[in-house]
């Protein structure tokens, strides 16, 4: 006896059917050698997932923005303490001390 006939007999008699082989043929090859294998599907759909979340937030942040924005634009109080912090803007009778740190 071969060893090929000793690996027939080994092998199932659902899976010695050629439809059921080529089958179990194809899905290997979908599953491992495939460019869109489920790993890298998986892969893929993480990336998704992961940008939408980013996407989420940077609405919240773009929400959050506009509302300053619209803040700085209409309020004279918010105005003058923008000058002040990012320009260090002052009043005729102020003296402005900048500490500087490491």
């Amino acid at each position: 006896m071969s060893i090929f006939q000793q690996l027939y007999q080994f092998i199932p008699p659902s899976l010695r059917n050629r439809y059921a082989f080529t089958i179990g043929l194809f899905v290997l090859w979908l599953v491992a050698f495939d460019s869109n294998t489920l790993w890298s599907q998986w892969q893929l759909r993480q990336n998704v997932k992961a940008m939408e979340e980013q996407k989420a937030h940077y609405k919240e942040q773009i929400a959050d923005v506009e509302k300053s924005l619209q803040d700085l634009l209409h309020n004279d109080a918010t105005k003058e303490r923008f000058a002040r912090e990012n320009y260090l803007m002052k009043r005729p009778d102020e003296d402005i001390f900048v500490i500087a740190t490491e």
